[in-house]
């Protein structure tokens, strides 16, 4: 130890009014706090000084017990806890609500159904077995139902119209799709002209609702063909024929869809691809009552969905 070390241990062991040196807490213990003095010096601001006696260099020995001045030790880091991860979702502007009520663009007073549709949706008998399944269907969620004819002129459309006014007759929101590309004119059996259509929405040259009619009298809407054609159809395969089903779907009750004939060698493989796109929940074939959809072979699509068949036993009365 340096004399030096050694004059200043003795100035703090002599020092009358030295301060205390304050002991190190452990850990866990409470700070102790030192009050301030009684009284301070005039004209004297801040905390009293303490008095130094001028040190005495001297080579003697150290004393036995000497005041030591310990450095607290620091406190071990402890890492701060990363901040959570905010989603992206937060840092977007959050979408604007969707309209619970789906606007079709054009309305009309009423379809003009044929005398065919008018008498056979006057028996009611005819349809109630079949209703009753689509019924039981709409509870279970599945609300897409396809009519196919199992033959070429087997009545599909007429079954499609008949069971669309029956469905929206008692209360249900129900949708009309035309989906014979070949042969389209469902909204000409329905006394439309139109100019924009489904096929117009596929290409995405107009939003849904705007080629979308609603029956004022009828509580239906209709989605029809322009024009139709194999070009349109190979338009299933984008995104709006997804959009589609899935917009129909959210709004309405039932949703039925023309298939037209699966047996057709062009619109067959189109059926397909409604199916595929639209993920229909049920299929329903139409034949002329000569058994035409049990030798009919089904692609996976519509087999997977089948519900059976609706038998036009009069022979061409579903057809016009």
């Amino acid at each position: 130890m340096s004399a030096i070390d050694q004059a200043f241990i003795r100035a703090y062991q002599s020092a009358p009014a030295a301060a205390p040196v304050a002991s190190v807490p452990t850990a866990g213990a409470p700070l102790a706090t030192t009050a301030p003095p009684a009284s301070r010096p005039a004209g004297h601001f801040g905390p009293p000084r303490p008095h130094f006696p001028p040190p005495a260099f001297s080579t003697g020995t150290a004393p036995a017990v000497a005041a030591s001045i310990a450095k607290p030790a620091a406190p071990p880091s402890v890492a701060e806890p990363p901040s959570p991860r905010r989603p992206l979702s937060e840092l977007v502007r959050p979408p604007q609500p969707v309209d619970a009520v789906f606007h079709p663009a054009l309305e009309v007073d009423r379809f003009r159904y044929s005398s065919v549709v008018r008498r056979l949706t006057e028996q009611k008998r005819l349809w109630e077995q079949t209703l009753a399944v689509i019924g039981a269907l709409g509870e279970d969620g599945r609300t897409v139902v396809g009519v196919a004819g199992a033959e070429s002129a087997a009545g599909c459309t007429t079954a499609a119209i008949c069971l669309a006014r029956l469905a929206a007759a008692t209360g249900k929101k129900t949708a009309l799709v035309d989906a014979d590309f070949v042969t389209a004119g469902l909204a000409r059996q329905l006394g439309l002209s139109v100019e924009l259509g489904w096929d117009d929405v596929l290409a995405g040259r107009v939003p849904l609702a705007e080629a979308a009619v609603y029956s004022l009298a009828d509580g239906l809407t209709l989605l029809p063909l322009a024009a139709g054609g194999v070009p349109a159809a190979e338009k299933l395969d984008g995104v709006h024929g997804s959009i589609t089903a899935g917009v129909l779907r959210y709004h309405h009750d039932l949703v039925l869809v023309d298939l037209g004939s699966a047996a057709d060698e062009v619109q067959g493989v189109i059926a397909r691809r409604v199916a595929r796109q639209c993920r229909l929940d049920a299929v329903l074939l139409v034949d002329a009552g000569n058994g035409a959809a049990d030798r009919l072979h089904l692609p996976p699509e519509l087999a997977d969905v089948a519900l059976g068949v609706i038998e036009n036993r009069s022979r061409g009365a579903l057809r016009e």
